[in-house]
């Protein structure tokens, strides 16, 4: 099991199409590549057969 740690998620605009627009992938938001936002961690959890967690580790 892993947990992602970071601040909360920000959603994406949602763009309007008007009449005579052409899409464009540079205005496209989910062709950008994605900036990094603060510290993000991965915390992995170890458990036993029954999902009772043993250790943590990062």
């Amino acid at each position: 099991m892993a947990q992602y740690v970071t601040a909360p998620v920000e959603g994406i605009e949602t763009p309007v199409a008007r009449e005579g627009d052409r899409y464009r992938p540079e205005d496209d938001p989910l062709q950008r590549v994605p900036v990094a936002q603060g510290d993000a961690r991965v915390m992995f959890y170890y458990c036993d057969q029954i999902g009772t967690p043993l250790m943590m580790t990062a």
